[in-house]
């Protein structure tokens, strides 16, 4: 055993979800989400909510596979306001 292995602290087998959500780079609810939609598997011991650290990678790998489109959502929202037609001046 070098020096760097004894510096390194053993992986984490499972986080809650706000260590989750920092792992990814995103917000706890978003984990949740997740969850509930069964695309992160939780468990719980006593009152925690845990995520394997194994089901994280899982759920990134599946993530990186889909192609990512970005959408203009302002004008998926226009769209929906009806904005897409010219705005007709109220007059006093």
């Amino acid at each position: 055993m070098d020096c760097q292995d004894r510096n390194e602290s053993p992986k984490a087998l499972a986080y809650s979800v706000p260590a989750s959500a920092r792992q990814l780079g995103v917000s706890a609810p978003v984990i949740y989400r997740e969850i509930r939609e069964g695309r992160l598997t939780a468990f719980k011991i006593g009152r925690r909510t845990l995520v394997a650290a194994d089901d994280l990678e899982l759920l990134i790998d599946r993530l990186k596979q889909k192609p990512f489109i970005p959408t203009d959502t302002r004008r998926a929202v226009d769209a929906r306001r009806g904005a897409c037609t010219p705005a007709v001046a109220r007059s006093r």
